[in-house]
């Protein structure tokens, strides 16, 4: 869900952490899916009844993990249209696409999470736990869209994340601002995460010298 400033900062003051969707590229077919299923399927009274929750759940994931037969009991037994089909399976691909999913916090105290549509380059921490991160964005027809690439990765790979509030409005003032809210928001990042069966704490921090030349470019 999204938050205003205002809103992530009393929660952070309160030492609670937010995540916000709104303005991930990668993840807008996915909740344009649910909303369908949402809007045209499931309704509360049908699946979330006293008597129809604990099926419902069981039937919907197993549809979306591919349980045998779990699609079509789903639909027989809450009497669902048969082009329930390619909105699971829409859904179902969409989430496939996902082969990375990390969630980090920054020394700002923003909490951010990362997907891709790649692994996550363990092999950059074979033998060291920081890497140096680039942090970019490409302008939609809606919101900015932000990915994190590892400047040491020679496949560039983008892991895409909704940004806090400040740095998706610093982009409407200009490069320069955008370049110093990112300076701001990811000096580090720090996230937990298993590799080769030992759990790591790694830092991401911002390539200074990449800094450096992106505000070079600016005019």
């Amino acid at each position: 869900m999204p938050f205003n400033e205002e809103a992530e900062q009393l929660a952070f003051a309160h030492n609670i952490k937010t995540i916000s969707y709104k303005n991930m590229a990668f993840l807008r077919p996915l909740k344009s899916w649910i909303e369908q299923l949402e809007r045209n399927y499931f309704s509360a009274r049908n699946c979330l009844s006293r008597d129809n929750q604990k099926e419902f759940m069981r039937l919907f994931r197993g549809s979306l993990v591919g349980e045998e037969n779990a699609l079509l009991e789903l639909q027989m037994y809450f009497r669902f249209s048969h082009d329930l089909d390619d909105v699971i399976k829409n859904l179902r691909d969409g989430f496939i696409k996902i082969r990375s999913s990390f969630i980090a916090n920054s020394s700002a105290g923003a909490m951010m999470h990362f997907v891709g549509a790649n692994k996550f380059p363990e092999e950059l921490f074979t033998d060291t736990d920081q890497q140096l991160c680039q942090v970019y964005y490409e302008s939609s027809n809606t919101d900015p869209d932000f990915y994190l690439v590892f400047s040491e990765d020679p496949q560039k790979r983008r892991f895409y994340f909704s940004p806090p509030v400040s740095l998706s409005q610093s982009v409407f003032f200009g490069a320069k601002e955008a370049l110093n809210e990112k300076e701001k928001i990811f000096k580090t990042l720090h996230t937990a995460r298993k590799i080769r069966g030992i759990m790591r704490s790694l830092v991401f921090e911002l390539d200074t010298d990449w800094l450096e030349w992106a505000r070079a470019r600016v005019p």
